[in-house]
């Protein structure tokens, strides 16, 4: 991993460290999910079944890699969705 990513990523676990070594596992896992990231470098989206670029999938800390399951486009329809359907009642 390049050095000053680690040492970004180090200090803003800090912020939540609470004096148990938080900051040290936050560190190692967000470094993990990068280099996961990076070793996959793309993902199928689950509704539209589409590869595509990690950088088209939203956050979601849940997730093993840290993204979405569905691409920010299918994402994005979805609440479009959810929003006429809220309208209309």
């Amino acid at each position: 991993m390049a050095e000053p990513v680690a040492n970004r990523l180090a200090s803003l676990a800090a912020r939540y460290d609470t004096g148990n070594g938080e900051a040290e596992a936050l560190t190692a896992q967000a470094l993990a999910r990068l280099a996961y990231r990076r070793r996959h470098s793309g993902k199928t989206c689950s509704r539209c079944q589409q590869d595509k670029p990690t950088s088209a999938f939203g956050p979601d800390g849940s997730r093993p890699d840290g993204l979405s399951h569905r691409c920010r486009d299918c994402d994005n329809e979805r609440k479009r969705q959810a929003r006429a359907c809220k309208r209309e009642r």
